[in-house]
Formats: C-alpha cells, structure tokens, sequence
C-alpha cells in the first residue's frame, strides 16, 4: 500500500478484492458508505497516514485521499457489476486490428452541443475497446486530427491504422442526428455508413442506439470476431451521463479541469452506479494532484506509454490495484498516467 494513502483504506481495499463472496462488500451501495465515511475523516484529517514529511503532507494529502477514495469506488463499482453479470465473458479473438476513432464534426453552428465532438468520438471509442481483437488508438493522439479537411490516408499512416471512424452531427429543433462512417485505408473506400436520430435531449438513448449500430453493423464490417469483454455499467440518470459527457472534452489543465472535476462530482452523486463517472473523475483528480504538485500538468507526459516514468511514485496507486477490471482502452490511459508521474 502506498505509505501516503489513509491506513483504513487498507480495510476497505482488501474487503473489495476479498476472494470469499460472502466477506466481500454484498453492494456498491454498502461499499459507498464506507468511502464516503472514510473520505469524510480524509477531509477532516482524522485518518492516521504513514510518516512523511510534515509541510509535504499537508499540502498533498487531500488530493491524494480523494483521488484513493473515488479511484477504489470506481474499482469497486466495475468488480461488482462484473460479478453478477454472467453475459460479461471473454471470447476467442484474432489478432488485433488497428482503428482510430476521430472528432465527429458539427454539420452546422449549435456552441450548446459543441462538447460531443469528442464525446461522440470518445464513447465509440470505448465501445469498440470491449472488442479484445480490436485496437483503438487512445484519444490523445486521435483528438490531433481535429477538422473536415483532415487528410484521412495521412492520419492512417501517422497512428499506424487500417481503417478510420468517424463521422458529423446535427441538432434539428428538439432532434439529433449522428452520421457514422468507417473508411478502409487501405482501399480507400467506405466500408460501414450508418446514422441514428433521437430527441437532443436523451443523450442516453442516443448512447444506447449508436453503440447496438457498432455492435450489429460496424464490428461485423471490419472482419473481426465480435468477443468482447464489457465491464461497463450503464447511465441511468439523464442529466449524469449529460455531464458526464460535458466532462470530456475539458483541458487537462488550470481552471478547466477543476470544472471538469465538478461535472463529475455532481454527476456520480446523481448516478452513483455509473462507474465510468467515478473513474474519469479519479482520473481528473489526478491531473489536479500534478497540478498542485507542479504547477500545471505536462501534456507531454500524460501522452508517454506506461513505464516511460522514473523512480518512485508517492500517489495513489490506482492502476495496480484494478486497472485489469477496466476497459482495455481506459486500461490503457491508466497505464499511460501512472507511467508518466
């Protein structure tokens, strides 16, 4: 355990990974309770911590308690669903196929829906990392490739892929349509089109209809096996998942991503099931860990693959602990942050 993280975490982790059933937590909400109780005493500073410096401690601890805290939640939540989800398997896949999901581009002027360019981008994303013969190339370096003249067979070549997706939207009054494509780069051609339309205000249903479009049209499309490995709970509260989307797009940096921080904060306190929400904003916890610790967050840094760090690491482990529960694609991003601190 990380000398810098709250002795009773400890308790809390290891009735988490408990291997008898009966002695692990029985619900997320029973787990919730004990991270809200512990996270209160973080707050407060009652919790006893190893030793460490006096002046280093008082500064850190309470970005390093509550990033623990929301990272083991969202842990927690993706182990739970996990365990009583028996259509949640792994199956037989080929070898890996190399895609990047880029921005959506807007078909006209909507600022109010600006956020799901790379929303739309970053949740098909996710969707195609449950396939495990599937590679998707991380948002970092996708988001580059930003605008409708985008030079599709360059993009391919820089990010080493053998088909693109992407795709536009547009608002209508009160309905949205999302046009989705595939392009095979090696062909040059379109091998996958397909559009949904949904009331602009049930982004869930919008969720729910693009993702059983990638499932049964686009997956089948690219020539691989569809066995995938979904740990994802779903959104059930609307206006949750709406700030959960809002979230994404924010900078990484300064007084974007403590709003960002406060999207999240409201958006798993109205959908406490929600795991992705607890996980992005374990993930924003820790920019804003380096930001206190260094001023502002190296950009640089974040984008290196795992193992690219040096020495040791005083933040909260998160990815050793349960990075194996997540999507490939956050697996990923985990192993990318923690390797860069």
């Amino acid at each position: 355990m990380n000398p810098e993280i709250p002795v009773k975490l400890d308790d809390v982790i290891q009735k988490a990974l408990e291997k008898d059933r009966n002695l692990r937590y029985q619900s997320a909400a029973e787990m919730r309770t004990d991270l809200q109780r512990l996270k209160r005493e973080t707050d407060s500073h009652s919790s006893p911590v190893a030793a460490a410096p006096p002046a280093r401690q008082s500064q850190l601890f309470p970005w390093i308690a509550a990033a623990t805290v929301v990272g083991v939640g969202s842990v927690l939540l993706l182990l739970l669903w996990h365990g009583g989800n028996p259509a949640a398997k792994f199956l037989d896949s080929s070898g890996p196929k190399a895609i990047a999901v880029l921005p959506f581009q807007k078909a006209a002027s909507t600022p109010d829906i600006d956020f799901l360019r790379l929303a739309l981008a970053d949740e098909i994303a996710t969707e195609l990392s449950h396939v495990a013969s599937i590679s998707v190339r991380p948002s970092a370096t996708t988001g580059r490739y930003d605008g409708p003249k985008v030079d599709l067979q360059q993009a391919a070549h820089d990010m080493g892929v053998s088909s693109i997706v992407t795709g536009h939207f547009l608002k209508q009054t009160d309905h949205l349509e999302v046009t989705l494509e595939a392009i095979d780069i090696k062909n040059d051609r379109t091998i996958w089109r397909d559009s949904v339309d949904v009331a602009s205000s049930d982004t869930i249903a919008m969720r729910r209809e693009i993702n059983a479009r990638i499932r049964e049209g686009l997956i089948p499309r690219l020539g691989v096996r569809s066995g995938a490995f979904e740990t994802d709970t779903r959104p059930q509260n609307q206006q949750a998942y709406d700030l959960f989307l809002r979230s994404i797009p924010a900078p990484h940096d300064g007084p974007p991503n403590k709003d960002a921080m406060a999207m999240l904060e409201r958006s798993v306190e109205l959908d406490p099931e929600y795991a992705p929400a607890w996980e992005a904003l374990a993930y924003r916890y820790l920019l804003q860990w380096r930001i206190r610790r260094r001023g502002r967050v190296d950009a640089k840094a974040i984008g290196r693959g795992a193992g690219a760090g040096s020495g040791t690491r005083s933040e909260p482990d998160l990815c050793s602990s349960g990075v194996d529960l997540q999507p490939r694609r956050r697996r990923r991003d985990c192993e990318r942050l923690c390797g860069s601190l």
